[in-house]
């Protein structure tokens, strides 16, 4: 399944709670090709090299390839799929859900 992931423009400032896909806290940064949650976040972590090269991620935004890379998903970023759920610090919280088409 394709899931979206965004991440917090000010990492560690952002609120999840607030997650709006058109809001300025978050940008779309991939879309993954990924069974789980736990697969997305996994995926796009720089574990043994840049994420970015990940033969499941299907989309990159522009900013991340004019960079060459962004930072690790983390505690506060959202993965969108078959419902919104932030990054938590152990697992990941609902924070909506519905079915968005990435």
């Amino acid at each position: 399944m394709k899931m979206s992931v965004y991440q917090a423009v000010n990492f560690g400032y952002a609120d999840p709670m607030k997650f709006n896909m058109n809001g300025s806290d978050y940008e779309a940064v991939a879309v993954v090709e990924a069974a789980t949650l736990d697969e997305a976040y996994e995926l796009t972590n720089n574990i043994d090299g840049l994420w970015i090269n990940n033969e499941a991620v299907v989309w990159l935004s522009a900013a991340v390839k004019a960079a060459g890379g962004c930072r690790s998903t983390s505690v506060g970023d959202v993965i969108v799929g078959r419902g919104t759920f932030a990054v938590a610090s152990f697992g990941f919280d609902q924070i909506g859900a519905k079915l968005v088409n990435a």
